[in-house]
């Protein structure tokens, strides 16, 4: 059977029965994203979290040419890495293989090198970035949660014209400077089209020390063109193109500093190439009389190609990761005795990675992966909710490990209690399935690497306790919320993976932790306080007793005040010590400010300092500590972040 075929089929059919069946329109046009927020006003990014409350209608808005500055802040979250090709997300101590990530809609999960990250994503073109902190429910299906990212359409930016184009330069004193273009329009009456494109310039940045990180030149791209369709009032189709392309002379080992690479590799650079494309037709529809319908079809190609000559003598290397797949996500409000809120879902996706060594392909592994979901929140009374869930999945690999299925069902149960007007009580227990992972790409793609035929999958559970209050008028403000929560992740079956040894279930591997967040706004003052604590226990498995990437506790402050022309953000976070595994605490402080003259209509002026006072520091989620490697004797990882770092963007629209 031609799975790719049948899935596209099922994708058509399924949009031209709704288009074709639903002929009553709605009140409101389905536009590309739709939701709950309102239409961008300005050119910046929404960010939603599970881990901050910030009651019914409040949902923060960056403005960041970096994927840390807009997650960082988030409890429960960090970014590790400093260089361009090493941005990884973080959610309670486990990495991006461990979460289920997407941009509008097309999955980006894959693993191409442990040196390296695994995603490519501009924030400056990013309409909104929605976070699931751990596994809360069945629709993600990933151990630590989701995130999902849904890039600018011209929908969301007319607001009424029928043309627009925006131009905009950035420069960093520590070292980066960067340029895009963006035109956006109608077509026709009823079809739109955006296109993007977005350059930056590194050079090697210096630490809180002045120490120059080498390795860090390089020039990063992005392009976009989104295409959409207005096929009725309430059916929407998308087609979007984005390609992303990093190159640079960049070290063999772009996760770990300064003092590594010396010691390893002295100061030998990799002309190194990473880039990914991704095709993507989406579809959003009214479902009925109070439901919704949402397709995605995609495909991603990741690319990371390098010269490897000068270090190992084998010339140009070259990984392949290729994510085919259609999700399928129906909405529904019914009352069947009682009010139901029910969520139906459907995925499938073809993970195909291919390791080249000077043209000749000697790895190459597969993955089939589908599941099912289905949730409902019930409405037992008017402040009681019960939402039951149930999720199966099936994964076929066809790996060094041998071709072996893998499935099972999970369940989840969550519930919430409305004690008053404002206050509510949560509770939530998700099981989570995860096959084994394929091989890292550069590393051979499973050429040469030892099998283990009788691999088993992980299976986890996160229990999870919460309160969340809302109230206007109260303590002096005009609206204060605070949500508080408490989790338990359990992971049996733990796989420790090696391309040298073989990959191997080592056990289970507990993580225990809390997120605070405290929201008080009065005029045009905003203060945002959030506490995160994660402690993780591996039972041995780890040298540590804990796992590599835990953050442990962190503390974060962001106040702002906000006029008609200009706003004005500091933000503070204050990570504490990790002796475990000699992580030092650190504490950060960055302001910015926007000003809109009211003179020019359209320009954007906004300058700020990261790293205020110059602190020389390693995220915890990043390489840091020593290490006394058999091959390579004793080393200093730290992957120091930049110091002091003054930016300067202005931007025109028009």
């Amino acid at each position: 059977m031609n799975t790719q075929g049948f899935a596209i089929g099922l994708m058509a059919a399924a949009i031209a029965g709704q288009v074709w069946g639903n002929t009553d329109p709605v009140a409101a046009t389905a536009t590309d994203g739709q939701d709950s927020m309102e239409t961008v006003q300005v050119w910046a990014t929404r960010v939603k979290s599970s881990s901050v409350y910030l009651g019914e209608t409040q949902i923060v808005t960056r403005q960041a040419d970096h994927l840390s500055e807009l997650m960082r802040d988030i409890p429960g979250v960090d970014i590790g890495g400093t260089h361009s090709v090493n941005q990884r997300i973080n959610i309670r101590g486990l990495d991006d293989r461990n979460l289920n990530i997407t941009i509008d809609g097309a999955r980006q999960n894959n693993y191409l090198f442990h040196h390296m990250g695994n995603l490519l994503v501009n924030p400056d073109i990013l309409r909104s970035v929605d976070v699931d902190v751990g596994a809360n429910s069945v629709l993600a299906g990933a151990l630590g949660g989701a995130v999902r990212f849904e890039t600018k359409s011209a929908a969301d930016l007319l607001q009424g014209a029928s043309f627009g184009a925006r131009a905009q330069l950035g420069y960093n004193t520590n070292a980066a400077s960067s340029g895009s273009l963006t035109a956006y329009g109608k077509l026709t009456d009823n079809t739109d089209l955006l296109g993007y494109i977005n350059q930056i310039d590194r050079r090697n940045f210096k630490d809180g020390n002045g120490t120059e990180i080498l390795g860090n030149d390089g020039r990063q791209m992005n392009g976009l063109v989104k295409f959409g369709v207005d096929l009725n009032p309430d059916h929407r189709l998308t087609l979007t193109y984005d390609r992303y392309d990093d190159r640079g002379d960049y070290t063999p080992r772009p996760d770990m500093g300064v003092a590594t690479n010396s010691s390893i590799s002295g100061d030998v650079l990799f002309d190194t190439e990473f880039g990914r494309q991704t095709l993507n037709l989406g579809y959003r529809g009214a479902l009925g009389d109070a439901g919704e319908l949402v397709i995605n079809g995609y495909q991603a190609r990741y690319t990371l190609w390098r010269d490897e000559e000068n270090l190992y003598g084998t010339g140009e290397v070259e990984g392949r990761a290729d994510n085919t797949g259609v999700v399928l996500l129906a909405t529904q409000d019914l009352h069947w005795g009682l009010d139901h809120a029910l969520t139906l879902g459907a995925e499938w996706n073809d993970y195909q990675t291919e390791y080249i060594e000077e043209g000749a392909a000697l790895g190459a592994e597969s993955q089939d992966a589908r599941a099912i979901y289905l949730q409902d929140r019930l409405s037992l009374t008017d402040s009681v909710f019960l939402t039951p869930g149930v999720r199966y999945d099936q994964i076929r690999n066809d790996s060094v490990n041998g071709n072996e299925t893998y499935g099972d069902w999970s369940f989840a149960l969550a519930a919430e209690w409305h004690l008053t007007q404002g206050l509510q009580l949560l509770a939530s227990s998700t099981e989570v399935f995860k096959a084994p992972e394929l091989t890292e790409v550069l590393v051979g793609a499973g050429f040469g690497k030892p099998a283990n035929p009788d691999l088993k999958a992980e299976q986890a559970r996160n229990d999870q306790i919460g309160v969340q209050f809302s109230r206007d008028a109260i303590l002096g403000a005009d609206q204060f919320t605070a949500g508080f929560n408490l989790f338990r992740t359990h992971i049996d079956n733990a796989i420790q993976y090696s391309t040298r040894t073989g990959d191997s279930n080592v056990g289970k591997v507990d993580i225990d932790g809390g997120e605070l967040s405290l929201v008080y706004a009065v005029g045009q003052f905003n203060a945002l306080f959030t506490y995160a604590r994660s402690r993780s226990d591996t039972h041995g498995q780890t040298a540590s007793g804990t796992l590599e990437r835990e953050v442990g506790d962190s503390v974060g402050l962001e106040l702002a005040y906000t006029l008609a022309e200009w706003d004005l953000v500091w933000t503070s976070r204050l990570i504490e010590d990790e002796p475990s595994q000699d992580k030092p605490g650190y504490d950060i402080h960055n302001v910015s400010l926007r000003w809109q003259p009211a003179a020019i209509d359209g320009l954007y002026l906004v300058a700020g300092v990261d790293n205020i006072f110059n602190a020389q520091y390693t995220s915890h989620a990043s390489r840091v500590g020593e290490s006394n490697h058999p091959r390579f004797g004793h080393l200093v990882l730290n992957d120091y972040e930049p110091g002091r770092n003054v930016k300067l963007t202005a931007s025109y629209s028009f």
